[in-house]
């Protein structure tokens, strides 16, 4: 698959890492990739989790930034949801190029649900901001 889900360890607050790859079918992936990754968030215990998605090892265009905000944001009959309690689940994206930024940006709007999502230009410094945050 061309994505990765694992836990990330040592932290104050629990935490998964979702890291994309190439190569990425944004028809196909997104719904199967946010599955698995409710399915571990919903495995965590406590009030509060981080999502780190990181996909900086894709191609991007924009075809697939709409597809996968779409998949993640508009809810789908068969596409978990767990990831949309913003109360519980803090989402933080990886990256630096504009399309990344304009995603980010765009998950405040009313159609992605009024989402804050953070950007940090590298999963290091993500984590260094989980770290200061809790």
């Amino acid at each position: 698959m061309p994505y990765t889900i694992a836990p990330i360890e040592n932290l104050p607050a629990p935490a998964i890492l979702v890291t994309l790859t190439d190569p990425y079918d944004a028809n196909t992936e997104p719904p199967r990739m946010i599955n698995e990754a409710d399915a571990a968030v919903a495995q965590i215990a406590g009030d509060l989790v981080y999502v780190v998605v990181n996909p900086t090892g894709v191609k991007m265009n924009l075809g697939l930034i709409m597809s996968a905000m779409a998949a993640a944001f508009v809810p789908h009959h068969d596409i978990s949801t767990q990831h949309l309690d913003a109360e519980r689940v803090r989402t933080i994206m990886i990256g630096s190029n504009s399309l990344i930024k304009m995603a980010t940006n765009a998950t405040g709007q009313d159609q992605y649900g009024n989402r804050k999502i953070e950007l940090f230009p590298t999963v290091d410094a993500a984590l260094e901001h989980i770290r200061q945050a809790v």
